[in-house]
């Protein structure tokens, strides 16, 4: 959501014990942690899938002025790149998987070589890849409908 809710906690103390309260309304929701992967300075790398397909650009989403969070919301930088090697052959296996499922359009999220989202509501930066690059990821959607 925008980078928003997002916290890197190195140890537990009484400030963190109250952000985990906050966040999860006092034990009664749930929230998701990771641990924290330092190759988010990187990037975190959006990877759309179209029709069961990695497209051949992706957006790395890169933190700027020594914050973690590479959300564009929250200030990180879209930098347009080509897929790599690893991140090409997970969203092919992750792609079979969504099309079985009747899923067209996803964005996959990668930091170094783990997958930290699958995006299937929102699937943003095709906007950013088009821009940067003249490669459309939405013609390519509508054109295999």
């Amino acid at each position: 959501m925008g980078g928003e809710s997002i916290y890197k906690l190195n140890e537990i103390g009484s400030e963190e014990e109250a952000i985990i309260e906050d966040l999860t309304n006092q034990g009664s929701t749930s929230i998701v942690g990771q641990e924290f992967l330092p190759e988010i300075y990187d990037g975190d790398f959006r990877i759309l899938i179209i029709n069961g397909k990695p497209f051949q650009k992706t957006l790395a989403r890169i933190p700027q002025g020594g914050s973690f969070k590479g959300n564009l919301a929250a200030g990180g930088k879209g930098v347009a790149q080509d897929l790599k090697p690893h991140q090409e052959a997970v969203a092919t296996e992750i792609g079979e998987v969504l099309v079985k499922n009747g899923i067209l359009f996803a964005g996959l999220d990668m930091i170094g070589s783990k997958v930290t989202e699958i995006n299937v509501t929102s699937p943003t930066c095709a906007r950013e890849i088009f821009e940067q690059t003249g490669e459309d990821p939405i013609k390519e959607l509508f054109a295999d409908l």
